[in-house]
């Protein structure tokens, strides 16, 4: 089936309190058939990625938080009939995001 791996596995970590939170998540895939290009069947290979987010209540109007994605640097990586033939490979870089909220 297109774009269904075999394996996916996913591990979160989370605390949280009145004030401040924390969450830690791994998330696996197992490879899996991606479509065709032209003639030939083309597949990704097994990915894996970190993603962490920390945030702070300052006060009852404002809070404060980071979320951080792919912190591993993952590649996405595909190939046609095996791996030693790739098709082609990607590395999207690491991911931040600040966020400010307040309550009116």
């Amino acid at each position: 089936m297109v774009g269904a791996s075999r394996h996916t596995y996913n591990l979160v970590g989370y605390y949280e309190d009145d004030r401040f939170n924390a969450r830690l998540a791994y998330n696996f895939r197992s490879h899996f058939y991606s479509g065709l290009d032209r003639t030939t069947a083309f597949n990704q290979a097994d990915t894996a990625s970190l993603a962490a987010s920390v945030g702070v209540k300052i006060n009852e109007q404002f809070s404060i938080s980071l979320d951080a994605m792919n912190l591993n640097n993952a590649k996405l990586k595909y190939y046609a009939q095996n791996e030693d033939q790739p098709r082609s490979i990607y590395q999207n870089g690491r991911q931040f995001y600040l966020s400010l909220r307040a309550k009116l």
